[in-house]
């Protein structure tokens, strides 16, 4: 599991390697390394969940995935791409918000990007319409609606509308009728 200094530590271990290799990656990551990364819900998760942005060389990742992963003792698809299939191709920067360069100092091998909230609420909403997993992702939606700068109905479906096929209004929306 990551809480959010565990994370840092393995990015950082990540960027080190990556830098050692000669290489730089960008990396936008999702899900509950993004939550972890970017707030301070006492959260942690288990698995990175991450696109290599693209321009940047997803397999030359590998290696030194594994090399964190032997040095923390963590399993060896730590780090992954299963978020690629829900990600659209061609992902606008504004969607993305730079959490940090890793090594911290000096020359990094690594910069790392996170989805911000409202992507992330969007993604949220989208999965809530295939599969209901508890109150976990309700809470989750709940506070991203809560920090969203489109908090009501009205401004929140085009936002959203950038992200998906189809409308998150619906079911997971009247879960949150009391803010809008």
């Amino acid at each position: 599991m990551f809480d959010k200094a565990r994370l840092i530590e393995a990015l950082e271990r990540l960027g080190n390697d990556l830098l050692a290799r000669g290489l730089f990656i960008e990396l936008a990551v999702y899900r509950g390394s993004a939550i972890v990364l970017q707030f301070d819900w006492g959260r942690s998760t288990e698995y990175v969940d991450a696109v290599v942005r693209e321009g940047y060389d997803e397999h030359a990742l590998g290696a030194s995935v594994a090399v964190v992963a032997r040095q923390m003792g963590l399993e060896g698809d730590w780090l992954n791409n299963a978020v690629g299939m829900y990600t659209p191709l061609g992902e606008n920067d504004d969607l993305f918000d730079v959490m940090g360069n890793y090594p911290m100092t000096g020359t990094p091998g690594l910069r790392v990007l996170t989805a911000k909230p409202q992507y992330l609420l969007a993604m949220k909403l989208q999965a809530l319409r295939n599969i209901d997993r508890g109150d976990k992702d309700l809470g989750d939606a709940r506070r991203w609606l809560l920090i969203s700068p489109s908090t009501t109905r009205a401004n929140f479906e085009p936002y959203t509308s950038r992200f998906m096929t189809k409308s998150p209004i619906g079911r997971p929306y009247r879960v949150f009728a009391p803010f809008s």
